[in-house]
């Protein structure tokens, strides 16, 4: 957490328009809860809180269209736990819960992409727009800091860690070429060297315009070494690197709009089959 937080301190654009983008950014990135009873409440003057209780995990999700269609990671669906997803709804600038559909997940095969597509309606949500490819060594932000998000719920206040629910700043090391276009999905990794930890999953990697370039999906060191001091800055004596990256993956856009509208399809034809208006 204090990597996260230097890598911020430390940025030399961190100026009143980047403090502006990692407000926006963190208030549209949704949470996921695992296995928790969760329960969004109004409070009167005030934004709305979110209670929870039970045993579980908390992740990210990044939404990709005003009707609610969502990307986070396949490993974070995959566990068989009950769902729930808060979401800022913009329209009426509060936070709503909802228990979200699963429409595609890589999960299952080791030549899928680490990626889920859901589905929750909530009104008239804010989104992120797709970026142009990132150029190699250019800034990027990672959201989605479910460690941080717990502390502040918990503590029901924002310290300098939470301020930004554990938002950071780095840059991108490589971007690989399309995989999977002969198997039904289309997607590339990013590497990139922004401090992430566990519960970073499913949350957005974007640039300095706040566009999506792809979603939290890996963190390196792998989880055998998170026994070591400071998880992401590995010895070079142990893995022979000097210093931590992560990996997101971003679906190609024609492949994911597809996706999309095909369930959009089903849906419609769903509902008139039981006479539910369709929005």
């Amino acid at each position: 957490m204090d990597r996260k937080a230097s890598s911020l301190a430390s940025h030399p654009e961190l100026d009143k328009d980047i403090e502006e983008l990692l407000h926006g950014v963190t208030r549209r990135t949704a949470i996921i809860f695992r296995g928790f009873d969760v329960l969004v409440q109004a409070v009167e003057g005030q934004s709305s809180r979110i209670s929870f209780e039970g045993s579980g995990e908390i992740s990210a999700a990044v939404p990709v269209t005003r009707d609610g269609y969502f990307l986070t990671a396949s490993h974070v669906v995959k566990t068989g736990q009950p769902l729930s997803l808060v979401a800022w709804v913009e329209d009426e600038e509060r936070l709503q819960q909802a228990v979200p559909r699963v429409v595609w997940s890589g999960e299952g095969s080791a030549a899928r992409p680490d990626i889920a597509l859901l589905h929750a309606d909530m009104g008239k949500i804010g989104r992120f727009a797709m970026a142009d490819w990132p150029d190699a060594d250019a800034f990027v932000v990672v959201t989605g800091s479910s460690a941080v998000a717990l502390i502040g719920m918990r503590l029901d206040k924002a310290s300098d860690l939470a301020k930004y629910h554990g938002t950071a700043m780095g840059r991108v090391l490589s971007v690989s070429p399309v995989r999977g276009t002969d198997r039904g999905h289309a997607h590339r990794m990013i590497r990139h060297d922004a401090p992430t930890i566990r519960g970073d999953s499913g949350g957005a990697l974007i640039d300095l315009r706040g566009n999506l370039i792809g979603i939290n999906a890996t963190v390196h060191p792998p989880r055998r070494l998170a026994w070591l001091p400071y998880l992401g800055v590995p010895p070079i004596a142990l893995l022979g690197v000097s210093g931590s990256y992560s990996r997101a993956v971003r679906p190609e856009g024609d492949w994911l709009d597809d996706l999309i509208e095909e369930d959009r399809k089903r849906r419609s034809r769903a509902q008139r089959r039981s006479g539910v208006h369709v929005q």
